[in-house]
């Protein structure tokens, strides 16, 4: 008889019927409780960009923002992290600045 790997075993050889009953219940509290965090974090982070909106447009310039993308990235869905989103507009605006020797 072939064993699987994909069962864990008791001493005698056999599937060890607990051990994977407790396996599915991890992986399904793991599936809700995962997005449930993400959801979470991205909800926090928007309290803390909301913070660049009260912002005036030359501070927001100098880090290579401007008050529509910090409103693009707070309307946002919850489940993309804005801050994400933010920092990549961010980079790239001072990769341009580089490029045009502007700053």
């Amino acid at each position: 008889m072939i064993q699987s790997d994909a069962y864990e075993r008791d001493g005698r050889g056999r599937p060890d019927s607990h051990a994977d009953i407790r396996r599915v219940l991890v992986d399904t509290g793991m599936a809700i409780i995962e997005p449930a965090m993400r959801l979470w974090r991205n909800w926090k982070r928007r309290d803390d960009l909301a913070i660049l909106g009260e912002l005036d447009e030359h501070l927001l310039d100098d880090i290579g923002l401007t008050a529509a993308d910090v409103r693009e990235a707070l309307a946002l869905p919850l489940a993309d992290n804005a801050s994400r989103m933010l920092a990549g507009r961010a980079h790239r605006s001072r990769q341009a600045w580089r490029l045009l020797g502007q700053r």
